[in-house]
C-alpha cells in the first residue's frame, strides 16, 4: 500500500469526523455543512480508484450500496461517510447518479439524454483521472484497463452500466442493494422490470496507478 495514499486518506477521514463533531456541538449551517461533507467525499472518491485492481473481479455475492454506475466503475463510497450523512441529515445514501462524482454539492437531476449522460461521464471520469478510450463489445482492450458499457432506457429516464471483468464475462447490478449478476452485453437488454435498454457506447477505461500519485 503506498504510504503517501493511506496518509491523505486517513486525514480526510480526521476531517469529517471535526465537521460531524462541530455539527452536532454548534448545530452548524446544513448547507455550509453538506458541501463541506460532499467536498471531502470528492475529494475521497479521486484517492479510491487508486485502491482498487486495474481490472475487477466479478464477485456473485458481493454485498454494497451502490448502483451499477459505481459497480462498473469499481468505486465505493466510504462507509464513513454514509455514517456521516445518516447521523447528520438522517438520510441514508449519497447520490451514485452519473454527474455527482465531478459536479459535488453544484449536481442537480437534469434531463437524461445520451448526449448528457456522455457528457457527466466523461466529466467523471477526468474528475477521477480515469482515461478512456472508445471501444466495442467485441474488440480486445489494448490499453491495460478493461470495459464499461453504457445503456440508456427506450423513455430515456433512465441508465445502465455494465463491466467487463478480469475472466472477460460481463456484469452489472440493478438498483442500489441487488447482488451483481453476469449480463451478456447485447445490443438491447431487458431490466428485471422488463424495461428495454439500448447500448449507447462502449469504453475501455484505464485508472491512474499509484505511482503516478506518488510522484
Amino acid at each position: 500500500m503506498d504510504l503517501l495514499l493511506e496518509k491523505r486518506k486517513l486525514e480526510i477521514e480526521k476531517r469529517l469526523l471535526e465537521i460531524i463533531k462541530h455539527k452536532l456541538r454548534y448545530k452548524l449551517n446544513k448547507k455550509e455543512t453538506m458541501k463541506k461533507i460532499i467536498s471531502l467525499y470528492q475529494e475521497y472518491m479521486q484517492l479510491d480508484v487508486y485502491y482498487h485492481d486495474s481490472i475487477p473481479k466479478y464477485i456473485s455475492n458481493e454485498i454494497s450500496n451502490y448502483n451499477c454506475y459505481y459497480y462498473a466503475l469499481d468505486i465505493k463510497i466510504p462507509q464513513l461517510f454514509l455514517d456521516c450523512i445518516k447521523v447528520i441529515f438522517n438520510n441514508d445514501m449519497f447520490s451514485n447518479s452519473v454527474g455527482f462524482i465531478s459536479k459535488g454539492y453544484d449536481f442537480k437531476y437534469e434531463e437524461l439524454t445520451k448526449d448528457s449522460l456522455l457528457t457527466d461521464f466523461f466529466n467523471d471520469l477526468d474528475f477521477l483521472n480515469i482515461t478512456k478510450f472508445e471501444s466495442s463489445i467485441e474488440e480486445k482492450c489494448e490499453n491495460n484497463g478493461y470495459k464499461i458499457a453504457i445503456y440508456i432506457d427506450e423513455n430515456q429516464t433512465d441508465y445502465h452500466f455494465l463491466r467487463q471483468n478480469i475472466d472477460g464475462e460481463w456484469s452489472g447490478k440493478w438498483g442500489y442493494f441487488s447482488l451483481p449478476n453476469l449480463e451478456k452485453p447485447n445490443p438491447i437488454i431487458i431490466s428485471p422490470g422488463r424495461e428495454c435498454f439500448e447500448l449507447v457506447k462502449t469504453y475501455e477505461i484505464v485508472k491512474p496507478t499509484i505511482k503516478k500519485l506518488s510522484k
